[in-house]
């Protein structure tokens, strides 16, 4: 029987699927001749897939992590598009800005997720009688 609660499955989920995502820009980053982005996006997958992965053993620091790692993805991104941001419109049609914007957008999401998953474990674990 599973006891993982049903929120943070969805934290996991979205965290597996932002650490793929992150994967694969970074590998078409490489493609277009950036070992910065093979790299860094590929050890922030990594590291997001663990975080996805964890959640089953250890949710607090899990999803914690997950973060952590989204935060400063989005961090990244958002510099992307604050750089160009007098021609913002052209930006978002391109590459660059649409890579931004699905990044920032993922963040967000596993950022919501992880949160509403950790105040759910906190208010489950406090419930439980001793």
């Amino acid at each position: 029987m599973n006891t993982t609660p049903t929120v943070q499955v969805i934290a996991a989920a979205l965290t597996a699927l932002y650490g793929v995502i992150s994967i694969v820009g970074g590998y078409i980053g490489f493609t277009k001749g950036s070992n910065a982005s093979l790299i860094a996006g590929g050890i922030a997958g990594v590291l997001l897939l663990l975080c996805a992965g964890g959640v089953f053993g250890k949710p607090s620091w899990s999803l914690g992590g997950a973060l952590v790692i989204s935060l400063a993805l989005m961090g990244r991104f958002i510099g992307v598009l604050m750089q160009n941001r007098d021609q913002i419109g052209a930006v978002l049609n391109e590459g660059k800005g649409i890579t931004a914007y699905v990044m920032i957008v993922g963040g967000i999401c596993v950022i919501v997720a992880a949160g509403l998953a950790i105040l759910a474990g906190e208010t489950q674990s406090s419930a439980v009688p001793q």
